[in-house]
């Protein structure tokens, strides 16, 4: 579950899994190992048995997530087409610019055609006037609420890996410090209380 969330409090790199034949499944940090130079002075690596740290996650930190954003509400980016309100302006200022053009034009001089205009005219007016007074949406991508809060989605999640992603997408990282750390934070990122995974204050 943990990939991509635990770091190492030393080099601030991510933590990998290592197992073996005799030995369960650990998360440590083997940047320094791999040779990379950002992670040279990481000694001691810190190292914790998978299932603690798992453990660890699974009840302090999901407990501390779900108190800090449990109650806010989820929202999904849609499409709105918008109202359509320019665009009917647009047809109604077209069609009555047709209608004086074919005035002019005479196509409307014998007395039935000539109320026709006029009543067509003037309810094209009512109708371009109306529309004027309406708020004008335009379409785009817009955020609303699904009515599901971020609590709701972490019970509802499928798996470890579900939660995973969610926790990668609210930036939640559990930082992983070696026994002796004199220090456990990290300078410039907000952190949340600190908690040793073996029980020890």
């Amino acid at each position: 579950m943990l990939m991509e969330v635990a770091l190492c409090g030393q080099c601030h790199h991510r933590l990998f899994t290592q197992t073996s034949v005799s030995e369960p499944l650990r998360y440590a940090c083997t940047v320094r190992n791999k040779g990379w130079l950002s992670a040279k002075d990481c000694r001691p690596a810190p190292l914790i048995r998978g299932h603690l740290l798992e453990e660890f996650v699974d009840e302090f930190v999901s407990e501390w997530f779900l108190q800090r954003f449990g109650d806010g509400a989820i929202f999904e980016t849609v499409y709105d087409p918008g109202n359509g309100v320019p665009e009917r302006i647009a047809e109604v200022q077209a069609t009555r610019e047709r209608l004086r053009a074919d005035r002019e034009a005479g196509l409307y001089d014998a007395a039935d055609d000539s109320e026709w205009f006029r009543d067509r005219y003037a309810a094209l007016g009512r109708e371009l006037a109306a529309l004027e007074a309406e708020p004008r949406r335009p379409p785009g991508t817009v955020q609303r609420p699904t009515g599901e809060t971020v609590a709701d989605r972490w019970e509802t999640a499928v798996d470890v890996q579900a939660r995973k992603e969610i926790l990668l997408e609210f930036g939640v990282r559990v930082t992983l410090f070696p026994a002796g750390a004199p220090v456990r934070c990290v300078a410039g990122v907000l952190h949340g209380p600190e908690r040793d995974p073996s029980g020890n204050p």
